[in-house]
């Protein structure tokens, strides 16, 4: 009776053993991988928004069948990823209503959070509110001189608007407009006054050597900038705007902060600019989450 307990026991594992070798594996499933076309035109980055827990948001539409804002928080010295929403859905009119068909971006500076269609050059997504915006011509986006260069589209690569009280007592809004292959900007004082004032003729440069800035020669080569982008801070105890040029390429950024008001010592023009890179440093140093790998 043992030894026919022995066969059949001997019987069963062989059975079993034949039919786990028979059996088919379970196919892998693989995930296919979503190609991202480059980030150039694709990847718009703002410091100015709506709502007290978000200080940038990042546009990227580098996959085009899934369009994305990312919100982030500037907390001790480093952006802080805190929410991602699909455009072109959700419950906020500004994400819902997002132009899905969009292929090619560019961020205006304006009173808001304007995007401008590169490939039409005639119609802009008005982020804050939420619609569209079409003119007859491109260089109605910039109301600039006409007798200056500056009212060619294609020599803004990129800008910042900002409030600041220098050199007087009541606030303003500035407007700085970059053309990066150059390193020239134009200068906006009082933007949205009835009777703004431009000044031209000027380099990055000239705003960081003394004794506007800090340093007697600029190490940084600001022709490598793709966008660039300024939100509130402080430094040194005063209130400052701080600049962010970013290269895309290379995933670094370049820095300098401004004096939003009169240096209580120097007054309203010695030292009014920071250089606070001395060369191209890991974005990640600056966003503790960065989309671009």
């Amino acid at each position: 009776m043992r030894n026919l307990k022995l066969l059949f026991a001997l019987a069963l594992f062989a059975i079993i053993v034949s039919c786990s070798k028979d059996k088919e594996p379970t196919p892998e499933v693989i995930v296919p991988e979503v190609k991202l076309d480059p980030p150039k035109g694709k990847f718009v980055i703002t410091g100015a928004t709506n709502t007290a827990r978000e200080t940038a948001f990042i546009f990227d539409i580098r996959d085009k069948n899934a369009p994305k804002r990312l919100a982030y928080f500037f907390s001790n010295g480093k952006f802080k990823l805190t929410n991602t929403v699909a455009l072109g859905t959700g419950s906020e009119p500004s994400d819902a209503n997002w132009p899905t068909t969009w292929r090619n971006i560019k961020l205006i500076p304006s009173n808001g959070i304007s995007l401008l269609n590169i490939d039409t050059k005639l119609e802009t997504y008005k982020y804050f509110p939420a619609g569209f915006i079409t003119v007859a011509k491109t260089e109605d986006f910039y109301p600039f001189p006409a007798a200056t260069v500056w009212k060619n589209h294609d020599k803004v690569n990129g800008g910042v608007n900002f409030i600041e009280a220098y050199g007087t007592t009541t606030n303003k809004t500035i407007g700085f407009y970059f053309d990066f292959a150059t390193g020239e900007y134009l200068y906006v004082s009082d933007e949205y006054s009835t009777a703004p004032n431009y000044y031209t003729g000027y380099k990055i440069s000239d705003l960081l050597k003394k004794s506007n800035g800090n340093v007697d020669t600029d190490p940084i080569d600001w022709s490598k900038s793709d966008l660039v982008f300024c939100f509130n801070n402080t430094y040194e105890n005063k209130e400052v705007t701080q600049f962010v040029f970013i290269d895309l390429d290379n995933n670094t950024y370049a820095s300098f902060v401004r004096n939003k008001k009169d240096d209580p010592i120097k007054g309203a023009d010695a030292g009014r600019q920071t250089l606070l890179t001395t060369k191209w440093e890991p974005i990640l140093n600056l966003f503790e989450t960065w989309p671009i790998k």
